[in-house]
């Protein structure tokens, strides 16, 4: 799985077919998980500065 940080938010790109049905059959859920993931780990930098 590769992940890029946008400005909104996240994307993810499979790199396996596994992965690709995966993040299709959760598609929402997925992208909710991964953003809650990218705003904690903001959270952390902001917190350590």
């Amino acid at each position: 799985m590769r992940c890029i940080a946008k400005e909104k938010g996240i994307e993810c790109y499979p790199e396996t077919e596994v992965e690709s049905n995966f993040i299709n059959k959760n598609s929402e859920w997925f992208k909710q998980e991964m953003n809650n993931e990218l705003e904690r780990l903001i959270n952390n930098a902001i917190d350590k500065e």
